[in-house]
């Protein structure tokens, strides 16, 4: 089973809509693997899951972007990832981070520059999918 890009998008679309109705603080998704190279169009091909590296955090509007590890994911993150997968019939990891350890190897030349200023086509807005080539 894997997951074509729509599906994705749906799939994502729900929990930023999960994470808006739980009145969770704004959060962004860096992740890589096959979401990436789909979202970004380098692939068109199924994949099995959403990969999440790191979290891009801002506290407030206008301040500076806070960069975190994925793992563990947070508690509001996990909750919405539970009931997406319940409404959309799908394994409960479909969203996950096991590829959270590669920030401990260091990160691409200029990603920490392109972070502090806030999301890019590297990362996820949870709560505008469709925003991922574009800053939102």
């Amino acid at each position: 089973m894997g997951f074509q890009l729509d599906e994705l998008t749906e799939m994502l679309t729900a929990l930023g809509e999960q994470l808006a109705a739980a009145r969770a603080e704004p959060v962004s998704l860096v992740v890589c693997g096959g979401t990436a190279m789909n979202a970004l169009g380098f692939v068109a091909r199924p994949t099995h899951d959403v990969d999440v590296v790191a979290l891009l955090e801002t506290a407030n509007v206008g301040s500076s972007v806070q960069r975190r590890q994925a793992a563990p994911l947070p508690a509001n993150i996990l909750a919405a990832r539970s009931r997406v997968a319940s409404d959309f019939d799908v394994p409960e990891d479909w969203l996950n981070d096991g590829p959270a350890s590669l920030l401990h190897f260091g990160l691409p030349a200029g990603a920490n520059s392109a972070w502090s200023a806030g999301p890019s086509a590297a990362t996820l807005p949870c709560t505008s999918w469709g925003a991922l080539t574009s800053s939102a």
